[in-house]
């Protein structure tokens, strides 16, 4: 399993996923994996708190983040597991798009 860093995505994500989805903390791999939290804002904008020794947390700052990264969640809800997994791309810090990959497909 190994480490990872959380997303949290405030944007809204494509194709109208349920409100617990969009409430979700999601996990990537595509950064450090330090246990540290990403912010998708609800303007386009990344950010990031670092997690410290011990897990206490720096101030949030802004994330001069260029790319491409994705975020998954397993939901366990419905009493089935589904996978939702996106791809936010971003231009000079900005978010261009959020796409799904895999959107509530049973695991």
């Amino acid at each position: 399993m190994g480490m990872f860093d959380d997303v949290i995505c405030l944007h809204v994500l494509p194709g109208n996923p349920p409100a617990r989805i969009q409430r979700a903390r999601f996990q990537t791999k595509d950064f450090e994996c330090l246990l540290d939290q990403y912010t998708i804002t609800e303007a386009g904008a990344i950010t990031i708190d670092l997690c410290g020794p011990a897990g206490n947390q720096t101030p949030t700052q802004a994330l001069p983040f260029h790319g491409a990264f994705r975020f998954c969640h397993l939901d366990l809800a419905l009493k089935k597991m589904l996978w939702w997994e996106y791809e936010a791309t971003f231009t000079h810090e900005a978010l261009e798009e959020i796409k799904a990959i895999e959107a509530g497909v049973p695991v």
